[in-house]
């Protein structure tokens, strides 16, 4: 019987590591934190590795950089979107986090993709 990779559905892999940085890692769904960072690594095709859209609550300057048809033509390229979502315990406002994920709804509505939401409250 054939060894299954191990997975991992929520990493946070950085957009500057090497093929050979990454053949160990089993099966993984990537998310990145930024557009940015999507741009970067969404073309890449690594064994195991899907690299999903992101726009992280916690980051400020990802938030107040999204652009939602930038977005969406990153998530057309992508198998997988993550992480979006809401974090109470981020410095970015509410608001801005609100705004940014009712953007990336909105075009996640209209693709067939898997989204990885980040709902976190302060404790």
């Amino acid at each position: 019987m054939e060894t299954l990779p191990s997975l991992d559905a929520h990493a946070r892999l950085g957009a500057d590591r090497t093929l050979s940085e990454l053949a160990g890692t089993g099966a993984v769904l990537a998310m990145t934190l930024s557009l940015d960072e999507a741009a970067l690594v969404i073309d890449r095709h690594e064994p195991h590795i899907t690299w999903g859209v992101g726009c992280h609550p916690r980051q400020l300057k990802p938030q107040t950089a999204f652009d939602g048809e930038r977005f969406g033509e990153l998530a057309e390229r992508a198998a997988i979107v993550g992480e979006i979502g809401l974090d109470t315990g981020s410095r970015v406002p509410l608001e801005l986090q609100l705004w940014t994920f009712r953007q990336a709804l909105e075009v996640v509505a209209e693709l067939p993709r898997l989204v990885s939401i980040q709902i976190d409250k302060a404790k």
